[in-house]
């Protein structure tokens, strides 16, 4: 099997045939990190789904410049729609949610402010978190090869998301859950899943949920933190429902 070529995003490629010069993040990555020469083959995607197949025709110290050979409109996407609602956490491990889920073919996250969150964002710096986010999310789609980017929804509270998401299939993680995912008619499509923060939901939130027709749904006996809750979860939900059979 041929070697696949290594894949940058760029967002304004539209159009076979055209050269252009990569965002100069994309030339510090080809040049140095990959050190790749003129004459060699970069895929590139724009997160609207496919890839462009391009040959590097220029390479100088902050430009590269590639020609679009042709498209492939392959798509790598699962069957099942989830939207993931995720309490906000601390540090890294918000950041490794974000990636891990993307991954797993995820189609909508949204981070959730919580009754029980320790963290506090001013707009400020909730705007750097978001676009700090998203670049997780590009970058776990170049590597697990998706085509198209997870859209990061601005933030919301619970009692909001619950009553404002429209998926088929809506579930909560609870650990005082007594279903699981087999227990439950597959949807034509489309899931909710909502995972709280460490400290979990508290009494109104969990009422809301109920009010919004929220399944309770069980991982098993053992209490998972945030960041393995939904990568679990994901996980089961792929793989009995989704493309992970």
């Amino acid at each position: 099997m041929p070697k696949r070529p290594p894949r940058v995003f760029e967002p304004h490629l539209t159009k076979v045939g055209q050269r252009f010069n990569v965002s100069s993040s994309n030339a510090h990555y080809i040049r140095t990190v990959l050190r790749l020469s003129t004459g060699d083959a970069v895929s590139i995607f724009n997160g609207l789904g496919g890839e462009y197949f391009c040959e590097a025709i220029e390479i100088k110290k902050n430009l590269v410049l590639v020609e679009v050979k042709h498209f492939d409109p392959v798509e790598r996407e699962s069957s099942l729609n989830i939207h993931l609602g995720i309490g906000i956490s601390r540090g890294e491990r918000m950041d490794f949610v974000i990636q891990k889920t993307t991954e797993l073919g995820v189609d909508i996250i949204t981070p959730l402010f919580t009754r029980r969150s320790e963290v506090k964002l001013p707009a400020a710096r909730l705007k750097k978190k978001l676009s700090h986010w998203q670049q997780i999310a590009i970058t776990a789609c170049r590597q697990s090869l998706r085509n198209r980017i997870p859209k990061l929804a601005n933030p919301k509270t619970v009692s909001d998301w619950v009553f404002s998401v429209n998926e088929q299939v809506r579930f909560v993680l609870d650990p005082r859950g007594q279903k699981t995912v087999n227990t439950f008619i597959k949807p034509a499509n489309s899931v909710s899943l909502l995972v709280g923060p460490e400290g979990g939901l508290d009494e109104e939130e969990i009422k809301n949920t109920e009010s919004a027709n929220f399944h309770k749904l069980s991982l098993g006996p053992r209490i998972l933190r945030t960041e393995t809750a939904p990568i679990a979860a994901i996980s089961v939900l792929q793989s009995v429902w989704g493309d992970m059979k």
